[in-house]
């Protein structure tokens, strides 16, 4: 893990990579995007820093229903996994800023920023 972390300090900043997790993160618990791979921590330092750098534009760049008109239809997904996947994912959010030395507060205002009120609710609960 530290070699994984110490190679991506060679090629990128400690905040974009940060940034790069966050953006891999809301993909991941989107029910809108495609990309569904559960990358390790090791391996999306290895791989998957450069495919969710915000320059790359992923959040746009993997939805079914692109803005171009290049699009496919969703396949069915569990809500309920979804949903438990971006609670989960919120939380971590949360609780990296936290360990950067942000306020709850701010912490917060965070996560509402990237996820819905409903998953930050269950995930951290009503503001302080």
């Amino acid at each position: 893990m530290r070699r994984a972390h110490t190679a991506a300090l060679v090629s990128h900043d400690q905040p974009d990579i940060l940034q790069a997790i966050e953006l891999y993160a809301t993909v991941l618990a989107s029910t809108k995007h495609w990309f569904t791979y559960g990358w390790t921590l090791e391996e999306f330092l290895k791989r998957g820093i450069p495919k969710f750098l915000p320059e790359v534009q992923p959040l746009t760049r993997v939805l079914w229903h692109r803005p171009n008109g290049n699009s496919t239809d969703a396949p069915e997904r569990d809500p309920e996994a979804s949903h438990r996947r971006a609670v989960d994912m919120c939380l971590a959010m949360y609780k990296r800023a936290r360990q950067r030395g942000m306020s709850q507060a701010d912490a917060r205002d965070e996560a509402a920023g990237v996820y819905p009120d409903d998953i930050v609710l269950e995930a951290i609960g009503a503001p302080a």
